[in-house]
């Protein structure tokens, strides 16, 4: 406002604000919103979990796909997308005015049913996405197929956290991944115990492990026919301060997922190298000493060096040391672990295959490698780790 020969003047300034209202608000739906399957995301779920436990019960379904990265790592990423995009269009198609269907990230999926409290309506989604899920999807020309594990939670009633539902449902979708997946689980108080008491045994074995604890014993590995010795089988064990020794049975899932497996997993094969050598030197005629992997040296940079040093400390030439991995961890391997057995196999020269016990060898050269079952078979007793 101004004056001009004694007259008030006014003026305005102008602006088209409608592009960056626009611009604000595609932000947030970007920031609630999954670009690949057009469903809300970890964002938005929180949002709304939040808002429904402030107002009344809800149940929460975890989804997490079997057999999807196999998938992905082996017809690539393309093709993976295609099939999440074609997971979410039937989830959403499962669940109807039901709930609210999320995908969180990665191969996982999240649906809040709001207002319900009754496990009975949670389990008849849960059967319905199975039923849906289980059809093949159609994809480049492809029938692909895959399946889900679901761990279910229930809020009864107002006031519980977000954090408390997301956790009691990953809990029990962990519960049913357990169960080697394809079910539903609903969560119960002793998993949160059971996931407590992992936690204490992971805290227990790193600390195993700095105090050296840990200890191989050596099962002998004789032929039927002529009851001729063929190998030994390093076992691991568990010298505990307060429960004395341990088998593997009570440690070595959890020790296999943690932290600390691939530093134990390398001290193992030295050890057991170390050892070989030891008996050869007082002239114990033993061929081979076989070495359980953990899943994690497979997937490492550094699992030939270790083998390769290994063997030269001691003095032993490659086919002395077996590698032994089971079959899923042989079927869930990556393009670099496949590299790495290759190079392994190369350590001997000429592969050569021979049935071990009721395992079977991939292909044996020297630093053999040899694939397991991952369950016993009837009427044969595998020894453990």
């Amino acid at each position: 406002m101004w004056t001009e020969n004694g007259q008030p003047m006014f003026g305005a300034l102008l602006r088209d604000i409608a592009d960056r209202q626009a611009a604000r608000r595609r932000l947030e739906h970007l920031a609630h919103c999954d670009l690949l399957t057009a469903l809300p995301n970890r964002n938005a779920l929180h949002a709304r979990l939040a808002e429904q436990l402030s107002i009344g019960p809800c149940g929460l379904l975890a989804l997490d796909l079997d057999g999807f990265k196999d998938i992905n790592d082996t017809l690539g990423p393309g093709r993976g997308d295609a099939l999440l995009a074609g997971v979410a269009q039937r989830l959403v198609k499962a669940t109807e005015d039901l709930g609210l269907v999320t995908r969180p990230g990665g191969d996982e999926f999240a649906i809040l049913v709001p207002d319900c409290a009754d496990p009975l309506r949670l389990d008849a989604l849960a059967q319905r996405i199975f039923s849906m899920l289980r059809l093949p999807f159609e994809i480049g020309g492809e029938s692909l197929f895959v399946d889900t594990s679901i761990g279910i939670a229930l809020a009864p009633e107002a006031g519980g956290t977000v954090e408390q539902l997301l956790s009691q449902a990953d809990l029990a979708l962990y519960s049913a991944k357990a169960e080697g997946g394809g079910v539903r689980r609903f969560f119960a108080p002793a998993m949160h115990n059971r996931s407590e008491q992992r936690h204490r045994l992971g805290i227990e074995l790193r600390r195993a492990s700095s105090r050296h604890e840990f200890e191989l014993w050596f099962q002998p590995q004789v032929a039927f026919e002529g009851r001729r010795l063929e190998g030994a089988e390093a076992l691991l064990r568990w010298h505990h301060p307060q429960h004395g020794l341990l088998s593997p049975g009570v440690f070595i899932e959890v020790l296999g997922q943690s932290s600390i497996a691939e530093d134990v997993g390398d001290w193992i094969i030295d050890q057991a190298c170390g050892a070989m050598a030891g008996w050869r030197a007082q002239g114990l005629d033993c061929p081979r000493v076989a070495v359980n992997l953990f899943p994690t040296q497979l997937r490492s940079g550094r699992l030939f060096g270790v083998v390769t040093a290994a063997l030269a400390r001691h003095g032993l030439a490659p086919d002395q040391l077996e590698l032994e991995l089971t079959e899923n961890t042989v079927l869930r391997q990556s393009d670099h672990s496949t590299e790495l057995l290759a190079a392994l196999r190369t350590l001997g020269g000429a592969d050569r295959a021979r049935r071990f016990r009721h395992g079977l060898c991939l292909a044996q050269p020297a630093a053999a490698l040899s694939a397991r079952p991952a369950q016993d078979r009837q009427g044969v007793r595998r020894p453990d780790r």
